[in-house]
C-alpha cells in the first residue's frame, strides 16, 4: 500500500501541491472563522436594534393610550362646561322672568 509520504518523496511536485493546498485550506478556515465572527457580531447588533425598536413601539403605544385618555377627559370637560352654561342660562332666564 502506498502512502502519501512515499508519494511525496518520489514526486516533489506532488508534495509542493499538498503543501499549497494545506495552506489554502488553512487560509479559508481562518477566513471562514472571521466571517462567522462578523455574522455573530452583526446578529447581536440586529438583536439590539430590534429590542430598541420594540421598546420604542411600546412607548409610542403607551403615549397614544395616554393621549386618547386625555382627549376623552377634555371632551368630557367641554361637555360638562356646555351643560353648566346651559343650566346657568336657564337659571338666569328664570331670574329675569321673576
Amino acid at each position: 500500500a502506498h502512502n502519501i509520504e512515499d508519494d511525496s518523496r518520489m514526486n516533489p511536485e506532488f508534495a509542493d501541491r499538498i503543501k499549497q493546498l494545506d495552506k489554502e485550506a488553512s487560509y479559508y478556515r481562518d477566513e471562514c472563522g472571521k466571517a462567522q465572527a462578523e455574522v455573530d457580531r452583526l446578529l447581536e447588533i440586529l438583536k439590539e436594534v430590534e429590542n430598541e425598536k420594540n421598546d420604542k413601539d411600546k412607548k409610542i403605544a403607551e403615549l397614544e393610550r395616554h393621549m386618547k385618555d386625555q382627549n376623552k377627559k377634555v371632551a368630557n370637560l367641554k361637555h360638562n362646561q356646555q351643560l353648566e352654561k346651559k343650566k346657568n342660562a336657564q337659571l338666569l332666564e328664570e331670574v329675569r322672568r321673576r
